[in-house]
């Protein structure tokens, strides 16, 4: 059964030490690269 709203939750109830970000990568355009 899924929950027909958001459950509001804190950033930091979920991530207690902070988030950063490891890397970035570029985006692909699949349909390109399916086309080809």
């Amino acid at each position: 059964m899924a929950v027909p709203q958001r459950i509001p939750v804190a950033f930091t109830d979920v991530f207690p030490h902070g988030a950063y970000v490891l890397g970035v990568e570029p985006v692909n355009d699949f349909d390109k690269a399916k086309a080809g």
